[in-house]
């Protein structure tokens, strides 16, 4: 009797948990669900069914938990962004992704939103290993937010690398950006004093309303496009361009007393003075209505790309706002507008995201005289990181196409919200640098951060 007791009193249990569980969970496509979650706990439980998670930012991270990145080894291009200008994650995280993609999917080219002109600098000494790092980064960096400790320590790791590679699999760093003449000029000029007095005499003739101004930074830059009328500034537009007709016709002349690689930087540096001037006469005097700056970025990148005639695999450096597909960016759109316009199917975006935690930017206006803020609060209602911040993973990868967009995270994600973004300034006034962006069309992956530190100044 006691044994048809004990029987009747399991079924009972059983019978009792099996209601439980109906009663608290409900079947949906990624497993079982909680029935009482909604609204935002509700999709972040289903950001985590697709979520990559990873362990953090470290240049040690395992290839397995980058293999979700494997999709990037598709194009030839890919943009790499960031939420803020002076995040540690961010460009720890950008090193790590670039070794990945350089051990395992052949990319050979590291572009960054820097001048063309110091990055010249710094690649000579990551082809030859000759001098100091952290000096010629001091020395000639223009941008405090690349004159860091994680930045370094990346050239250093691009420097070692290439100690043990052959000339065709060596790595090259590459300047994109073009607000400044200095270094630039100063190049050009001494190569072709070396190599062809001619050649020196007329860059100096054709170049000689720039050159003679000395415009050695933004301040002396800005006073002397202020004053530049529309036909003085297309008159030295049209002897840049000359100078690169006659860089074209003495190609080989040039090749023969230097080789194709000193050529073909020298060259673009030429075109980046150009590109420069272009910038200048829209950012200080309002000449042409285009986003010049972003156009010759993705000009640049392309190039860089098609270095030395070959088709080599890029990586460009740059803030969100820049690599992101965004037409209207700037009016005429950003650096992947454009690179997505040119190249198409070859470009690929990695959008970086934070939730919290501290940065370096240029204190101004209630944070004035501050290198280094802290952001303590929760992120905004009906932003991206509220979500984000949800995540039962502190740091994940986000694949956009793995997006479910039939349940309610998908919907949601695939439609505009708040994001943060934060230069190289910071206010302290947090509501300012959410904007409205739609993340699921301007990059094809997220990587999100919920809490983040400073980077490392080396000056």
């Amino acid at each position: 009797m006691k044994y048809y007791i004990c029987f009747f009193a399991v079924l009972t249990i059983i019978f009792v948990i099996s209601c439980s569980n109906e009663d608290s969970v409900v079947e949906d496509e990624g497993g079982p669900l909680p029935s009482e979650l909604s609204g935002d706990t509700l999709m972040a439980y289903q950001l985590d069914q697709i979520a990559h998670p990873i362990s953090g930012s470290h240049y040690l991270l395992s290839d397995d938990e980058l293999s979700s990145l494997s999709v990037l080894g598709n194009h030839q291009f890919v943009g790499l962004g960031e939420a803020t200008h002076g995040t540690r994650e961010f460009f720890e995280m950008k090193h790590r992704i670039f070794k990945y993609l350089v051990e395992h999917h052949g990319f050979r080219v590291f572009a960054i939103e820097a001048d063309m002109g110091e990055s010249y600098y710094i690649n000579e000494y990551i082809q030859t290993g000759q001098g100091n790092a952290g000096d010629i980064m001091r020395d000639k960096m223009f941008f405090w937010t690349w004159a860091t400790r994680e930045v370094q320590d990346f050239i250093e790791w691009m420097k070692n690398y290439n100690a043990s590679q052959l000339t065709e699999n060596k790595l090259y760093y590459i300047g994109v950006d073009c607000q400044y003449f200095k270094h630039s000029t100063n190049l050009v000029s001494d190569y072709l004093e070396s190599k062809s007095n001619g050649l020196y005499v007329r860059y100096n003739s054709c170049l000689y309303d720039l050159l003679g101004e000395n415009l050695i930074n933004s301040t002396i830059t800005k006073t002397f496009y202020e004053s530049l009328s529309n036909t003085k500034f297309q008159a030295m537009k049209d002897s840049m361009t000359t100078f690169i007709d006659i860089l074209d016709n003495h190609r080989d002349e040039l090749i023969a007393v230097s080789n194709l690689y000193e050529f073909e930087i020298h060259k673009q540096l030429v075109k980046n003075i150009l590109y420069t001037h272009e910038v200048n006469g829209m950012n200080y005097a309002g000449i042409g209505a285009e986003n010049f700056r972003d156009k010759h970025m993705a000009d640049n990148t392309i190039w860089s790309g098609n270095f030395l005639g070959n088709q080599l695999k890029v990586a460009v450096w740059a803030h969100n706002g820049h690599v992101a597909r965004k037409a209207n960016y700037s009016v005429t759109g950003s650096m992947g507008n454009y690179m997505d316009f040119s190249v198409d199917e070859n470009y690929a975006v990695v959008g970086f995201s934070f939730s919290k935690g501290k940065l370096r930017a240029v204190g101004r206006e209630a944070t004035q005289g501050s290198w280094i803020h802290e952001i303590t609060s929760n992120p905004m209602d009906n932003s991206y990181q509220k979500v984000f911040n949800l995540s039962s993973f502190p740091n994940f990868i986000l694949i956009n196409s793995e997006v479910n967009t039939l349940n309610e995270f998908g919907e949601w994600y695939y439609e505009p919200h708040l994001c943060i973004s934060i230069g190289a300034v910071f206010t302290g006034v947090l509501s300012y640098y959410y904007n409205t962006h739609d993340i699921a069309k301007e990059f094809d992956i997220v990587i999100h951060f919920n809490t983040t530190r400073e980077s490392v100044s080396i000056r």
